[in-house]
């Protein structure tokens, strides 16, 4: 509860200066805004976009359920979220708890490693369009692969003997998605993650004003609040751009945070997420610096 006030507390006096700020200055909010929506619709949806809908049409085939049952809930729903990215991760762990098929420290500890950016943003985004190259994005997804799994093992240990050998519980059977339904989704999917890139952006952009930043600390301010704009202005750098890319995808940004925190409500804490986040941004970051 604590962290949940501390969050939005942090958010309502942000909103307040740049409510101000933009008062006065309100080009400063145009122009970025502008140049936001040109990352969006030339960058980000052209290499996300079909993948999302692709993804959503895979995980609910009946095999998934399946799968759920034979390797546990953990796995699989990392799986999925690799497919599908954030939020979706937390809200398959608040539909467990809901379920009754684990327990709310388990799916506070699912949180820690099942919310993650996906496969297809981080390889065919940031490795094949910010980069231009697909080995660089399948380096940074073994990256992130080996913090899930690090994260998960690790994190495992806050949890009781009891919550470590509960029962599996699996993924709510659903109908399997048509088409139509797949792009409905990806759509609604797209719109929200385009949204908070424009609305980070903008944001940063403020700071940026406010500071005189240079490139590299407004690479890094924009990796804190959103991790595609992050990679974005990492990706354009001409020293550290590969590990601030990794930090961000493993810290996923402050806009994560608060999908997390909107997907869970006052049912699980994101303590564990928000730790989870900071321990795979340090180690995807140390391994971009030891393999990149």
């Amino acid at each position: 509860m604590r962290t949940k006030k501390a969050l939005f507390l942090l958010i309502d006096v942000f909103s307040a200066v740049t409510f101000v700020y933009l008062t006065v200055f309100p080009e400063r909010a145009s122009v970025p805004t502008r140049e936001a929506l040109v990352f969006c619709f030339s960058s980000l949806v052209p290499a996300v976009f079909m993948y999302g809908v692709l993804s959503k049409l895979i995980i609910s085939l009946p095999i998934t359920e399946r799968l759920s049952k034979v390797f546990g809930t953990a796995p699989i729903a990392a799986f999925i979220s690799l497919l599908c990215g954030a939020p979706v991760g937390a809200r398959i762990a608040l539909s467990l708890y809901n379920q009754g098929a684990v327990s709310k420290r388990y799916a506070e500890y699912l949180l820690s490693f099942c919310v993650c950016p996906s496969l297809p943003f981080t390889v065919g985004f940031v490795g094949g369009t910010l980069f231009g190259s697909t080995l660089i994005g399948l380096k940074l997804l073994l990256f992130q692969v080996i913090s899930m799994l690090v994260v998960s093992l690790a994190l495992k240990l806050t949890l009781s003997k009891e919550e470590r050998s509960a029962p599996r519980g699996r993924l709510q059977p659903r109908k399997r998605a048509d088409l139509r339904e797949a792009i409905s989704e990806g759509a609604e999917s797209m719109i929200s993650v385009c949204a908070c890139a424009v609305f980070f952006i903008v944001c940063s952009s403020v700071l940026k004003n406010l500071f005189a930043l240079p490139p590299l600390p407004e690479a890094i301010t924009k990796a804190l609040l959103e991790f595609s704009s992050g990679c974005a202005a990492a990706a354009a750098l001409t020293r550290y751009s590969l590990a601030l890319s990794a930090f961000s995808l493993g810290w996923c940004g402050l806009s994560v945070a608060l999908q997390v925190q909107t997907a869970v409500g006052n049912s699980l804490s994101i303590r564990l997420f928000l730790l989870g986040r900071l321990v795979s941004g340090a180690l995807m970051t140390i391994l971009a610096v030891i393999f990149g």
